[in-house]
């Protein structure tokens, strides 16, 4: 396929006749069974989402022709398999191929040429030509109104900016009136595009990847607040660095946006961390994430004053959800001050180090002491994550002791660092966590917990839904006595390497997962170990659940 098109080019050109030249039948309405399916738009929408799903097609590619061929069937498919086809874009080309003479310069249509030796960049930019009829705007709003999310690619940069100037001054209203969420690239976009684009009303999140060229951004960040003050999501992500007479400014535009709740600023600012306070003290602002690598303590800390000094207010006191990553000395502090947050409800924490860094502690003693502050300042979390992106290996670093109090936690990950718990760890743990909905724990600690843990999960933390653990496997506890039928547990990855995997043993587990969660759908191995062991669990398991439900019905039991 040629880079930059996708199906809904293809659409545009076949089906516009559709839109008036939809298949009628002479049979009257409610004959068939049918019709009846055909008066609910809401059911023809989940049959079009069905039909489109990439999942349940070969490819993405073949999902959206099979849509393509659902919209021909009839008028009644032809509005939602074409709102799912237009509805998100990865470039800008499909709706710009519905004007008249939209061509090459040297006048081919038919391949999209990639800049050669032998062929310039200049031949290959795309123009306008021509006149633009009220017909053709109508047929580019038939279809351009259905977009609701644009991602800006490599290819934009192959079309001209007269394009974009020339459609200025023939249009007035918005292109894309429906268009919620963009991506852009710093690299690719224009102060052409931006104004071509924009105002969108009903635009909510913009995506910024800054690249090596950042000199657009303020630009672009003064035109978002002036053209869109909707905007509640802003990402700046990228490799890219602002120097500082552009970092400011453009905090500054940032905080003129209003209606922000969520604001993403994941490249690293070394020491013009100051700039941010305009956009810390927004009064919309509810979920932060930050990148501090490179950062030094004292930039970062005014923001987070713990003990608050008289009468001064923590610019980051209104903040829910809050993503850190940087080094190890700085995000130890920072969680020293998770206390000026009193409404922290998500934190995940994404340490980062390397040899060349002098390490204060070793890394499973810093965990410890994140846990212990985590533990002490911010009892109202709901969710934490805490990984481990440092290049320092698990195995050199002492295991970090579970030992949460955290009665509303409902996700609980740790990533990439070994957690080392005996069995009356991990009960005292549920017990005092007990709406857990997903506990992910990885393994490579001095001590594994047993199976009988599994017990202690179904009977203290009802609401689990997905769990990852790994076990020490040297022996299978006794049945249950009865099954918990109330537990919903759909998902368990097991982590072991000592599971012998006897006939005895199989059957012992697969039972005892059924008795303890009967409503299990998956279980899968959490390593490259004992892969085979654990797919015939999970066979088993599905053998045992097939088994209960054969019988009550029999019985005619629910």
């Amino acid at each position: 396929m040629e880079p930059g098109s996708c199906p809904g080019s293809t659409v545009s050109e076949g089906s516009d006749e559709l839109l008036s030249e939809a298949p009628e039948s002479d049979v009257p309405l409610g004959t068939w069974a049918q019709d009846e399916v055909f008066r609910h738009s809401d059911i023809l929408e989940v049959i079009s989402y069905h039909i489109g799903d990439p999942l349940a097609s070969p490819s993405a590619f073949s999902a959206r022709q099979d849509l393509f061929c659902a919209a021909l069937t009839c008028r009644g498919f032809l509005a939602p398999c074409m709102d799912i086809l237009w509805r998100d874009l990865d470039s800008l080309l499909p709706v710009l191929r519905l004007l008249p003479d939209f061509t090459y310069v040297d006048g081919s249509y038919v391949r999209y040429l990639l800049p050669t030796p032998s062929t310039s960049l200049k031949r290959c930019r795309q123009i306008l030509l021509g006149t633009v009829q009220v017909d053709d705007w109508l047929r580019l709003d038939t279809y351009a109104r259905r977009v609701r999310s644009l991602a800006m690619g490599y290819d934009s940069s192959f079309i001209s900016p007269q394009v974009f100037i020339r459609l200025l001054k023939l249009r007035s209203n918005p292109l894309l009136p429906a268009l919620a969420q963009l991506r852009i690239s710093t690299s690719s976009f224009t102060d052409a595009q931006s104004s071509f684009l924009l105002p969108a009303p009903a635009l909510t999140s913009v995506e910024i990847d800054i690249g090596t060229e950042s000199a657009g951004v303020p630009t672009l960040l003064l035109t978002l607040s002036q053209e869109q003050p909707l905007i509640s999501h802003l990402s700046l992500r990228g490799a890219g660095k602002l120097p500082s007479s552009m970092f400011a400014p453009s905090c500054a535009f940032i905080s003129h946006m209003k209606h922000i709740s969520s604001l993403h600023l994941s490249f690293s600012v070394p020491s013009i961390f100051n700039s941010l306070m305009p956009v810390l003290e927004m009064v919309s602002l509810i979920d932060l994430s930050l990148d501090l690598r490179g950062c030094t303590i004292e930039c970062v800390m005014p923001y987070f004053v713990f003990p608050p000094l008289p009468g001064a207010i923590a610019p980051v006191r209104r903040i829910k959800k809050l993503r850190v990553e940087g080094e190890g000395p700085i995000i130890l502090h920072l969680t020293k001050r998770l206390g000026v947050i009193p409404s922290l409800t998500v934190l995940e924490v994404i340490v980062h180090s390397d040899r060349t860094v002098l390490f204060p502690l070793k890394i499973g003693t810093f965990f410890h002491n994140i846990m212990l502050w985590i533990l002490l300042l911010a009892k109202s979390i709901r969710s934490l994550r805490i990984h481990n992106d440092s290049a320092i290996h698990a195995s050199e670093s002492s295991a970090v002791f579970l030992n949460p109090n955290l009665i509303d936690l409902e996700h609980l990950e740790f990533t990439n660092f070994p957690i080392s718990a005996e069995d009356e760890d991990i009960e005292a743990f549920t017990l005092s966590s007990p709406s857990l909905i997903d506990l992910f724990l990885p393994g490579g600690g001095q001590k594994l917990p047993s199976p009988a843990v599994l017990r202690y999960l179904s009977e203290n933390c009802p609401k689990l839904e997905h769990l990852q653990i790994h076990l020490n496997m040297t022996f299978v506890p006794k049945l249950p006595e009865s099954y918990c039928y109330s537990h919903l547990l759909k998902n368990l990855t097991i982590g072991s390497y000592d599971f012998e995997a006897t006939i005895d043993n199989l059957i012992a587990i697969s039972s005892y997962l059924h008795r303890l969660f009967p409503h299990l759908r998956t279980v899968q191995q959490d390593d490259a170990y004992d892969i085979e062991q654990w797919g015939h669990v999970d066979l088993l398991l599905r053998a045992f659940q097939s088994v209960r439900k054969d019988t009550y019905a029999c019985l005619g039991l629910t």
